[in-house]
């Protein structure tokens, strides 16, 4: 008895996945690092320009890279953060440089430095420190906690954290994936592999859900 055991769909719409787009990866992680959704690479010195070496975005770059069937671009989405908190690395020796820069939602940079005198600087000098010197980017909520700054958006502007050094960090967002895809989309679309930093199962079967929608391809 015959039994089918393929089906296949052939769509007709006239618009589709460009020549140019076909076998370009995106990688989406929630991040501050630039203000757009989307940017583009064509090696890994450029995404380093633009990201801290121990992201998740920049790893993901690196392996793309650094691959045997390397690409010749790459992109690197941006899931909106609800906020960035920063955590001082201890000091333990005179001399040792603390920075952060913001880029504000009017566009202008401002750069916060702390610079240990004696090595014993503790966590809460050094963040209060950083805030008052950050606390004029336009845009960003500046909150220091026990040691901690956690920048946030003040309205629905963007703002960014193109640089730091001696702080570690984590990011948190909300944004469903269906939100960050379509976000993306809007500023660039020419793309084809998905792939992204939230290995959750909700956002999974969420992105898979909005993937399914379009001509492209997500793996996990």
């Amino acid at each position: 008895m015959y039994r089918p055991i393929v089906t296949v769909n052939i769509s007709l719409l006239t618009s589709g996945v460009t020549r140019e787009s076909f076998g370009v990866p995106i990688f989406i992680s929630e991040h501050v690092w630039f203000p757009e959704r989307v940017r583009s690479y064509v090696d890994i010195n450029a995404v380093a320009a633009d990201v801290p070496t121990d992201s998740p975005a920049y790893i993901a770059a690196q392996q793309a890279f650094g691959g045997d069937r390397k690409p010749s671009l790459i992109m690197l989405g941006r899931r909106e953060a609800d906020n960035i908190t920063l955590t001082p690395e201890p000091a333990t020796a005179p001399g040792q440089v603390y920075s952060i820069s913001i880029i504000g939602t009017d566009g202008a940079t401002v750069t916060g430095t702390y610079t240990t005198t004696t090595g014993s600087e503790t966590a809460t000098t050094i963040a209060s420190a950083m805030e008052t010197a950050l606390d004029t980017a336009i845009g960003v909520t500046v909150d220091v906690t026990a040691g901690v700054i956690i920048l946030s958006k003040e309205g629905v502007d963007e703002f960014a954290v193109p640089s730091i050094s001696r702080f570690n960090y984590s990011v948190t967002t909300s944004e469903s994936a269906a939100d960050v895809l379509n976000a993306i989309r809007e500023e660039n679309d020419d793309f084809y592999f998905i792939t992204a930093s939230d290995k959750t199962d909700s956002f999974v079967m969420s992105m898979a859900q909005a993937v399914e929608a379009t001509e492209k391809q997500y793996f996990v």
